[in-house]
């Protein structure tokens, strides 16, 4: 998706909630995830995905 509608997706959804999390890879690749079948070789989605997880499990 282009990055101004990414944008402007992300302002709708805040204005309707505080709980909103995004993640944003460098590039312009397609694909988030390097390694869909093993995510936690590509650290940085990895690590955010964690982070989002933690919080919305609460651990």
């Amino acid at each position: 998706m282009p990055f101004v509608c990414f944008e402007r997706l992300l302002s709708a959804a805040q204005a309707s909630s505080s709980a909103v999390s995004t993640y944003v890879a460098e590039g312009d690749e397609h694909f988030v995830c390097s390694d869909f079948l093993h995510p936690s070789t590509d650290r940085p989605y990895f690590d955010a995905l964690m982070s989002f997880l933690e919080k919305v499990v609460g651990r």
